[in-house]
Parts: structure tokens; C-alpha cells; sequence
């Protein structure tokens, strides 16, 4: 009677009868299906019909060799994976060698190990190769795909920050560039007092013809130049609204902004005047 259910085939390539009698019994003892094959053509057409969850094969087979059978194997994308145990009196490192060389997972020497300590050594390399996962190894995928999964969101909070962060230091010097624009024509800069940018009367720069501030709600209020049709607001979230301030003589200007994080060597609430950013 079985001791246990595991319905995994091995094929055993051997011409031995009597250890061949010995491992079926003790692999059907352990729970397997067995198949047996007496000669290496045998052994590669069942290989290949009914593709087994283990080979056990000797290297001194009638017909075809164990070493050409595990070189037809691991060529053959339907078997290739299929691992297999060299079971074999051939113990001289050369073969040892070159068994591993053509892929075999163990090699055993049949005088060096009983039927039980194969056994351990079959279970071994089908646990390595089983498809699925266990219960700790499918927690530990989890794990690690919510460590992933956190790290990516990070990563993404991380990036649009630097891109908010980018795009308020490049609105700064847009804003910058068209107030000194204003200043060569107008020489003065317009006025204002913690006048929030983008929003309101300060949508668009320009010269209304009329001596006004220079700021507007729009295009259709401008008379003379624009110098900026679309002044630019923060963007959200984070950060803090661009604040322009320029007062009697309108010789000088702040415009004040906020960052998430560094760019540059800018942090914190930054300040954009004729002499720069900083």
C-alpha cells in the first residue's frame, strides 16, 4: 500500500532486472508511477510519449548509451527540462564530469547508495523542479511583490514630484524672462503686491496702452505687446502659489514659489528677482 499519494511518474532506463525490481517497488512504496525501460531507444520513445516528472537512467544500456540518451534529452524542447539522476556503476571523474556537463541534476554511484538514500536524493531534485509554490514560498512572493508594489508607488510620487518640482523653477524663469522683456520697453516693472499669479487679473503680461500694471485678465484686454498670454500658476498638489510683488519705483520684483523637494541647489520657497532664482 502506498504511503502516500503523490502521482509524479519516474522513468527508470536501466537493464538490471534485479535492481530494477528493487526501486520500482520502493518507488511505488513512496507514492510515484513507475515506468521501467530496458534500452535506451525504449527509454527516449517514452520519454518523449509520456513525459515523466524524473529520469533515472544508466550510462551501460544495450542500443543507445545513458550519455546519448541525456544529450537527446536536453536537445529536445519537450524533454529538455525534464531532470534526470544518473544511476550508474561508471564512477571515474571524467564520466562524473561529463554527465553534469551534458545536464544532469545528481549523479550517484549504485554501489555508494541504498534505495532509501536515492529516494531522499529524487525527492530533492523534484521539490527543486516541482511547478507551483509552497504556502511559505508563495508568502514570500506576496512579500516581495508588495515590496515591489510599494516601491514603484514611491518611485512614482518621487518622479511627478521632480516633474511639478521642474516645471515651477522653469515657470519662474518664463516669468522672468518676459518681466525683463516689460522692463527694456517700459523701463519699470509692473506693479503689484503679493498678486498671485495665473489666477484673476494676472492671467496675461502685456501692455494695455494705458499705463496700467502690465498684468491682465485677458488677451482682449491687452492694446500693445504681450509678453506672456498665458502666465503660469503652480501646479498641484504640493508646492505654493507664485507670488509677484514689485512696488514704487517698480525699479526691482519678487516672485516668490514654493518646491516639494531639491532641484539644483534650490529647496524650499524660492525667489525670482532681476538678479536670479535662488
Amino acid at each position: 500500500m502506498n504511503k502516500k499519494q503523490i502521482s509524479e511518474t519516474i522513468l527508470i532506463i536501466d537493464d538490471d532486472p534485479f535492481l530494477v525490481s528493487i526501486y520500482e517497488t520502493k518507488l511505488k512504496l513512496e507514492g510515484y508511477n513507475v515506468q521501467i525501460a530496458r534500452n535506451g531507444t525504449d527509454g527516449l520513445r517514452k520519454a518523449r510519449s509520456k513525459v515523466p516528472a524524473l529520469i533515472m537512467l544508466d550510462v551501460l544500456l544495450p542500443k543507445v548509451d545513458g550519455f546519448s540518451i541525456l544529450e537527446e534529452l536536453k536537445k529536445d524542447s519537450a524533454t529538455k527540462n525534464i531532470p534526470v539522476i544518473m544511476l550508474t556503476n561508471l564512477g571515474q571523474k571524467d564520466e562524473i564530469e561529463r554527465g553534469f556537463q551534458l545536464g544532469a541534476e545528481d549523479y550517484l554511484i549504485k554501489a555508494h547508495f541504498k534505495p532509501s538514500e536515492t529516494c531522499v536524493r529524487i525527492k530533492k531534485v523534484l521539490a527543486k523542479h516541482r511547478k507551483g509554490f509552497t504556502l511559505i514560498e508563495l508568502l514570500v512572493v506576496i512579500a516581495i511583490i508588495g515590496l515591489l508594489s510599494t516601491l514603484a508607488v514611491v518611485a512614482l510620487g518621487s518622479a511627478r514630484e521632480k516633474s511639478r518640482d521642474s516645471k515651477r523653477v522653469s515657470d519662474l524663469r518664463v516669468v522672468q524672462t518676459a518681466l525683463e522683456l516689460y522692463f527694456s520697453d517700459k523701463n519699470a516693472y509692473p506693479q503689484g503686491k503679493e498678486a498671485i499669479l495665473g489666477v484673476g487679473n494676472y492671467l496675461v503680461l502685456c501692455d494695455d496702452g494705458s499705463g496700467g500694471d502690465g498684468f491682465a485678465a485677458g488677451a482682449n484686454e491687452c492694446n500693445g505687446r504681450v509678453y506672456l498670454d498665458a502666465v503660469p500658476s503652480n501646479p498641484i498638489p504640493g508646492g505654493t502659489s507664485y507670488r509677484y510683488t514689485s512696488e514704487k519705483p517698480f525699479s526691482t520684483y519678487t516672485v516668490k514659489g514654493g518646491l516639494e523637494g531639491t532641484v539644483g541647489n534650490l529647496s524650499g520657497v524660492v525667489t525670482a528677482s532681476p538678479s536670479g532664482i535662488q
